[in-house]
This record gives structure tokens, C-alpha cells and sequence, in this order.
């Protein structure tokens, strides 16, 4: 079980005022009561087990934090109609390489395919997005097929 504790310490920004006593022979130990045992006293708050939960750190590539939206757009239609160009971006992208010379030309060529627009190929690459958070997540790639596990 968690416990949050109040602990009360002295506001040295006051110390002017507290200057003639100081000089009375009174320390600023005594003053403040510092030396209190917090181990016995009454926590101010307990948490409930469980409240806090503590996850694995997660690396993120330098690409999964300079897409931009359009770029994640993009991609996530690049995973619906080109798997094959897709996997070749996971991968530079997952592992730092230029993954702007992959996705660029895919951008470009979407002029020339305004069926890939359509709900049948728009749906499924929404579902992409959601389910690899954006592509925050590269392992979900995994579970949905797209990649290889590596």
C-alpha cells in the first residue's frame, strides 16, 4: 500500500523575521520542531492497491516523434495498398533510418490513385491507426500482420 505523507518544513524566505530570536540563542532546529518522526505519524492520504500502476519504458524512434499527423495518415494507407513499401518503412522507421524517402514518393503517388480514398481502403487504415496508437506502438503491427516479429 502507497502512502503520501504531509511534511512541513520551515519557509526560509522568512528568515528576517525570525533573525532576533536567532540571535537569542534559539536554533532554527528547535524553532521549526524538524526533528519530528515521520515514520509514526498518520499518513494524510492512503491509496487503495493498485492505484499505481508502473509500466515498462518505451523507446521511441526519433521518426515515431517527428511524423506529423499527415504523415501517419499517409502511412497507414501505405500499410492498406503497398504492404510490401510498408514493411520496408516499419522498418527504417523503427530503426532510425530515412523513412521520408519511402513515405514521400508514397504521398506523391496518391494523386494518381484517388481510389485509395475510398471507405474500402480509408476503414481499414483508420483501424491501423487505432490499433498501433499512431504509430506510437510498432509491436501492435505485429498482432494485426503487417510486419514481420523481429
Amino acid at each position: 500500500m502507497s502512502t503520501i505523507s504531509s511534511v512541513i518544513l520551515p519557509n526560509l524566505n522568512d528568515l528576517g523575521s525570525r533573525a532576533p530570536a536567532m540571535e537569542e540563542g534559539v536554533s532554527l532546529a528547535s524553532a521549526a520542531n524538524i526533528q519530528r518522526d515521520l515514520r509514526v505519524e498518520q499518513p494524510s492520504r492512503t491509496l487503495p492497491d493498485g492505484a499505481v500502476e508502473h509500466h515498462a519504458a518505451v523507446r521511441y524512434t526519433s521518426g515515431q516523434m517527428e511524423m506529423r499527423p499527415v504523415d501517419r495518415a499517409d502511412a497507414a494507407l501505405m500499410a492498406v495498398t503497398e504492404p510490401d513499401t510498408f514493411r520496408q518503412f516499419i522498418q527504417a522507421l523503427s530503426t532510425d533510418g530515412d523513412w521520408r524517402s519511402i513515405l514521400e514518393p508514397f504521398a506523391q503517388r496518391l494523386q494518381q490513385h484517388p481510389e485509395w480514398l475510398e471507405d474500402r481502403y480509408r476503414l481499414p487504415a483508420a483501424e491501423v491507426l487505432r490499433r498501433s496508437q499512431y504509430f506510437m506502438d510498432l509491436t501492435a503491427l505485429v498482432q494485426l500482420g503487417l510486419i514481420a516479429r523481429g
